[in-house]
């Protein structure tokens, strides 16, 4: 996933930094007994991908833990609380950036998915959160750099989660061939759009696919016909604050990645640069933007890391009216609040009107938004054309109560 959906840039590159060693504890011991695949079930929440893993406390007792699948992650993290729990040692001197506060940990865990051991796999810690970040409530995060050891299938339509050695798998769908950078497990896939090939990273950890503005705002010259608004609102809304509020999104007539023809993909900018120039560092050749949840959501995605191939089988649908929102975007806060970012603009002006950034959001439909998660916030957002939903707002210390439409944005 694309890193300023959690931490910083500069505490990434330190995340790359983590051991290798991921490589060489992947077997275990009793590896002749053990399986050479197993599947989970896949649990999927906003687009993005979750597995159980269960790792061994001190007292040699399973303790179940919740993972975010991301293909475009570079670090094993794990929170506060799972350290804990595990009886590890991050006693370590903490790297911090943008108020997020990690650490190594010392002693590595084992770790089970099913019944495949994973090994003693080294990780930060998150310190400070019960979650891994503040839009995403997960025990644990699963990178590229562990993910590139296996062969892996990610069935979004059938929710499934397959880890498998490598070449223990059949392949199904189409064949692409999908280079792989070998330090960090990071895919790039290729498609065209106007007529013309891009690199995208092959990001399970991102809600929606993202593109550089710069990108954008090229396509948007040459065919003023393509729909465009300002605001990243349901899924897209990733990130929260300002930033959410002035970004820039489309939905592409057609995205080819050959011979898959994928119509009506919406897609949320980045700023110029951030894919281009950052993210192609650590590509084996340059992208513009990142493949993620909204359009993997529809396919069994199956990944041959050792050969750098993925295979792609549609078997379910993409949602052409996953924008079919209430236009707030919001942002959600570390003591569990959310607050309008802003609103949704379409020819310029504000979709919604008596909604103010700086507005907390107390309820809706009458039900609190308190103890939700970000995405159980988003979907309540969601709708059908012509309903409408009921908001509180707190402005100033004095409650608002606001209709809003459901609106078909893009």
């Amino acid at each position: 996933m694309y890193k300023l959906l959690s931490i910083g840039t500069n505490l990434l590159n330190a995340l790359l930094l983590c051991s290798l060693a991921v490589a060489q504890n992947s077997g275990s011991a009793n590896s002749a007994a053990e399986p050479s695949s197993v599947t989970v079930p896949l649990y999927l929440e906003d687009n993005r991908a979750f597995i159980d893993l269960t790792f061994t406390r001190a007292d040699g007792q399973p303790h179940k833990a919740r993972c975010w699948i991301d293909t475009g992650g570079g670090g094993f993290l794990i929170t506060e609380p799972l350290a804990r729990e595990l009886s590890l040692d991050f006693s370590g001197e903490p790297a911090e950036e943008e108020g997020t506060r990690l650490v190594q940990v010392k002693s590595p865990a084992e770790a089970r998915l099913g019944n495949m051991v994973l090994g003693k796999i080294p990780m930060m810690a998150v310190l400070g959160q019960k979650t891994i970040n503040f839009f995403v409530h997960a025990d644990c995060f699963i990178p590229g750099r562990l993910l590139k050891n296996y062969d892996v299938v990610i069935d979004y339509p059938a929710r499934q989660f397959t880890l498998a050695k490598p070449g223990t798998l059949k392949p199904r769908g189409v064949r692409m061939v999908t280079p792989v950078n070998p330090k960090n497990g990071f895919i790039r896939v290729e498609a065209t759009v106007a007529g013309k090939p891009y690199g995208f990273l092959l990001d399970t950890g991102a809600a929606y696919t993202m593109v550089s503005q710069a990108v954008i705002d090229e396509w948007m010259a040459a065919r003023s016909e393509w729909p465009r608004m300002t605001g990243a609102v349901g899924a897209s809304n990733m990130i929260g604050g300002s930033y959410d509020a002035g970004l820039t999104m489309t939905r592409l007539p057609e995205i080819i990645l050959e011979p898959l023809h994928v119509a009506q993909l919406g897609i949320v900018a980045r700023p110029a640069g951030t894919f281009e120039k950052w993210m192609s560092q650590m590509m084996t050749a340059p992208i513009v933007g990142a493949i993620a949840g909204n359009f993997l959501r529809g396919f069994r995605v199956q990944i041959d890391y050792a050969h750098g191939l993925t295979y792609l089988e549609q078997t379910g649908k993409l949602d052409p009216n996953d924008l079919d929102v209430a236009g707030l975007v919001l942002q959600p806060k570390a003591d569990g609040s959310f607050l309008v970012a802003g609103v949704a603009k379409k020819d310029g002006k504000e979709i919604l009107e008596g909604v103010a950034a700086g507005d907390k959001l107390l309820q809706i439909d009458g039900a609190s938004v308190s103890g939700k998660t970000f995405p159980q916030i988003l979907e309540a957002l969601r709708g059908k054309l012509g309903e409408v939903r009921s908001i509180v707002l707190e402005r100033n210390g004095k409650t608002i109560t606001i209709s809003v439409p459901i609106i078909h944005l893009l």
